[in-house]
């Protein structure tokens, strides 16, 4: 009998273990889930606000349209060209804006949307973009 009264409280002392390990587990995942959460979170650009860029004549305002594409506004032309000309190089002029490299992309919208990409027009969402290697060969002058 005394085998037998052992082997249950072995049995209890391992079903408690097993029940802290699931505890410290499920624990584990949702510390985890609630990291990358505020990660995603954290790394999205300010959507509202304003920055002070040296230079300008007046005010540059960039505001979203009713499709949420970025539109933007200056006084003067020097002023759009002095924002552009750094995203054009591939260093955006303020910390709110991002520029991403990829190879392959789609574009999905909720409703369907007509879409006018490099001078293309009649598409509409959804559609797949991606990067030929090699597609685009360019000839310019010896300097």
């Amino acid at each position: 009998m005394a085998a037998a009264g052992g082997a249950r409280r072995g049995g209890r002392r391992l079903l408690r273990w097993a029940g802290v390990l699931l505890v410290l587990v499920v624990a584990l995942l949702l510390l985890w889930v609630a990291s990358v959460l505020w990660a995603m979170r954290a790394s999205r650009p300010a959507a509202e606000g304003s920055v002070t860029v040296p230079g300008l004549a007046r005010a540059v305002t960039i505001a979203r349209d009713a499709q949420g594409v970025p539109v933007m506004t200056a006084a003067t032309r020097w002023d759009l060209l002095r924002l552009w000309t750094p995203l054009l190089l591939g260093r955006p002029p303020l910390a709110q804006m991002h520029q991403f490299t990829t190879s392959e992309t789609r574009i999905v919208t909720d409703p369907p949307l007509p879409l006018e990409l490099d001078g293309e027009f009649g598409l509409q969402s959804p559609v797949r973009l991606s990067v030929a290697p090699r597609a685009l060969m360019v000839m310019v002058p010896a300097a």
